[in-house]
């Protein structure tokens, strides 16, 4: 059946519901109703980890036990069972939850290498955009290194920090440290504008990129579920998916110590903590390995 405009703005309209559910949507009607001089606005975090499978963490019903701070912050929070991501790789995932369209509305059709390298329009308001137009004090830690400045994925932030370039590490090689992103974390929530009730909210975005391929825990994840594999193929699944669940617990164990730094600034009570992911990854169970080739359920879920 051929398309009318009227189905095709319902269309669009339902990938702004998706894209800004994610990022701050469901605090839509606070932020509209509740910006005046008595009420101030949440802060809001919005921590986006790349490649992250849904049925990999503990509250979906994974049987090992990758992400206990996760379940815990579920259990006092919202929680999705059927979310999709428009998109199995980054780029367009990510174009929509900044912008709320769907990606064919924003980006020409491509193919993977030349898709890369589609930039933001320039006539789009972004996420951070609003909400620096509100009032909102704007921060981006992204360890991703095609999310960057001259694809338009640092307009409407204040403060765009890419946290393997400053720690000096070669991206999809190494990326930062967990360590190093707690600290970046931690500098962003103690960089007030104004003081007390004064200040201005703030919008911090942290994309993570582990536990994207290599799958290359920290030490102290290494063998955590059993012996691993940086090597990709058929052959070596099981140790794949161990050091990929490992990288899981290792990002569960900073998002705990990202609570922590919240809680004991008193930031909890006032602000929303939004958690998802772009995509996830294949591990075969279609034929297929990684992300970016399926709509699959292990890929957009």
């Amino acid at each position: 059946m051929g398309e009318t405009a009227a189905t095709g703005h319902e269309r669009r309209r339902a990938a702004g519901v998706f894209a800004w559910l994610v990022a701050g949507a469901l605090l839509a009607g606070w932020l509209a109703g509740c910006r005046t001089d008595a009420v101030r606005p949440p802060n809001i975090v919005l921590i986006v980890v790349d490649t992250l499978r849904a049925d990999h963490l503990g509250v979906y019903g994974y049987e090992r036990d990758t992400s206990p701070n996760l379940d815990r912050l579920a259990e006092r929070g919202i929680l999705f069972e059927r979310f999709y991501s428009v998109a199995p790789w980054t780029n367009p995932a990510m174009v929509t939850l900044f912008t709320g369209l769907y990606p064919q509305s924003v980006l020409p059709a491509a193919k993977h290498r030349e898709a890369i390298r589609g930039a933001l329009p320039r006539n789009l308001e972004t996420l951070p955009e609003a909400l620096r137009r509100r009032g909102y004090r704007t921060v981006a830690l992204v360890d991703h290194p095609g999310l960057n400045r001259s694809l338009g994925f640092a307009r409407g932030f204040d403060r765009f920090r890419f946290l393997f370039e400053e720690e000096g590490v070669e991206a999809w090689k190494i990326n930062a440290s967990t360590d190093f992103v707690a600290r970046a974390f931690e500098a962003s929530l103690d960089e007030p504008d104004g003081d007390g009730p004064d200040a201005a909210p703030f919008f911090v975005y942290l994309h993570l990129v582990y536990p994207h391929r290599p799958y290359l825990p920290q030490d102290e994840f290494l063998g955590f579920f059993g012996p691993g594999s940086w090597r990709n193929g058929l052959e070596y699944r099981e140790g794949m998916i161990n050091s990929y669940d490992a990288e899981i617990r290792q990002t569960d164990a900073l998002l705990g110590r990202l609570l922590g730094a919240l809680d004991t600034r008193g930031l909890t009570a006032e602000t929303a903590i939004v958690f998802t992911s772009d995509h996830g990854e294949g591990f075969w169970e279609h034929g297929l390995d990684e992300h970016g080739k399926s709509f699959f359920d292990e890929e957009i879920r």
